[in-house]
Order: structure tokens, then sequence, then C-alpha cells
């Protein structure tokens, strides 16, 4: 009887704390989201893990400063068709980044990228950064090739990816609020390497990348620092091109349910002579 009183006991004690937990917790709204904007609390996230036979190699790297730093509007810039493409992602005006990739199988291999997934900075003063939609890289068997990725802040007045920045790959978001922008954004031409950067061509309809990237960024901030989206701003992502879909992967419109395939062909952007 004493043994089953004193369980009694234990039971109603971590009950009542774990309802002191729970009420304790605050529910997340725009502008407060644990490690984004100017909220305390560490970033929450699910884990990611790298392909098999991927690697990446050495640091990533901030490149805002240096010789590497590539202004969005740069014509000189091709979005090519082959593997031999730099950059890739959106954002940019304040979070670059250089990636090294490593390819270690003897094989066609791709890495996913997926949306929400977070960027930490090694220094508390910095801005951390977040990947918004489906970036992926497609390498050749045994391939190393350093690229460029552009990112969105999530931390809005504090210092960007400069060149003495060091990031790492911490997991998948797991705020409410930006799930639910990478939902709605998901299958959207908004990253850089869906569009034709070519001096030569023009897009069919929309807004330019620069456009794109600096609306969206406004969008990202306005959930991080603001009070939530405007109508205007929900108006805007409704309004975005969708992609060829020919050209995705089946499963992508379900994030989080998505089985990358073993390979597949990088986006190509479609675009009209002038």
């Amino acid at each position: 009887m004493r043994k089953l009183l004193s369980f009694f006991v234990v039971a109603s004690v971590m009950l009542f704390a774990s309802c002191q937990k729970d009420e304790t917790k605050v529910e997340e709204t725009a502008g407060n989201i644990p490690g984004m904007g100017n909220t305390t609390g560490d970033l929450e996230v699910s884990e990611f893990n790298l392909p098999s036979g991927l690697e990446i190699v050495g640091d990533i790297s901030g490149i805002i400063g240096s010789e590497a730093t590539v202004a969005q509007d740069n014509s000189s810039l091709k979005a090519t068709t082959t593997s031999s493409r730099r950059f890739y992602g959106c954002g940019g005006n304040n979070i670059q980044l250089q990636l090294t990739m490593k390819n270690n199988v003897e094989r066609r291999r791709s890495c996913f990228f997926p949306p929400g997934l977070i960027f930490k900075v090694n220094n508390d003063g910095y801005q951390h950064a977040i990947n918004l939609c489906w970036t992926w890289l497609s390498f050749e068997p045994m391939e190393e090739r350093t690229v460029v990725l552009y990112l969105f802040c999530i931390n809005l007045g504090k210092t960007q990816s400069l060149v003495n920045s060091v990031y790492e790959i911490i997991g998948v978001t797991e705020s409410t609020n930006m799930k639910w922008l990478t939902n709605r954004c998901n299958g959207k031409r908004i990253n850089y390497e869906c569009f034709s950067h070519n001096t030569q061509s023009v897009l069919k309809s929309g807004d330019t990348y620069s456009e794109v990237a600096s609306e969206m960024q406004d969008i990202i901030w306005s959930l991080t620092n603001g009070d939530g989206l405007t109508e205007e701003q929900e108006a805007y992502i409704n309004e975005l091109p969708l992609l060829d879909t020919d050209q995705l992967p089946e499963g992508y419109d379900d994030i989080d349910n998505f089985e990358a395939p073993y390979f597949w062909e990088e986006y190509t952007p479609e675009y009209v002579v002038e």
C-alpha cells in the first residue's frame, strides 16, 4: 500500500511539472520565433543529413566583402544547363555563402537542400540564414565543386555574412511561421538558378530575380522581425510564376515526406531570345 501511495505521489509531481512546463512555453507568433529576428532562444530544427556519398569539404563561409562577392544583377553571370553552374538558392543581399561539395561515388549524384534548411553562423552578432525553396546540386562521378549559395537573412539588424563568418547546417526549421511560408512558396520561381541570366535572353513573364529576392527578403523579415505578412505580400506570393513541373522530381510538393532521387538533372530556366 505504501509503495502504491508513493507511486501516485511521484506520478502527480511529474504531471504537475509537465503541466507547468507546457504553461511556460510561449506560443510562436510572427516577430517571436526563437533564434530569429531579435528573439532569444535556440533555433528549433529537425535533423538533416547529407545524402550518402556526398560531403562538404572545409568550412561554409561568408564571402560578402571579398572579391568573390557577387551582385545579383551582374549581367556577366550565366546560369548554364550543366553541372558547372556556380550560383544557387535565393536571397543574397545579406547572405552569400561559399560551399565546396564532393561526390565520392562513381555515379552521378544529387544533393537536395530542403525548404527551411537553417544555416547557423558562428558569431552571435551575425545573421543566421534560411533556404526558402528546394535547391539541388547535381554532380558528376567523383566531382568536387565550389558554389555560392544565396540565402535569406532571418535576423534583421545583425551583420551580414562577411568573409570572417563561418556557417554550419543545423537542420530544417520547426518554426510554424516559416514552415507555412515554405509551403506557400514551394514550386514557385524564386531561386536564382530558375532564372535566365544570359544578357541575350529575357524572362517570359514575372519579375527579375533581383526583384523577387528583395521582395521575398522583406516577406521573411515580416515574419522574423515584424507582425506578419500584409495582404499585399500574401498576394505577391500567390502571383509568383510556377516552375516547370516536368523538371521537378515526383513528390516535391510534399515537403515533409519528399524522398529525393539519387540523381536529378538541375533546373534549366525557360527563356526567349531577344
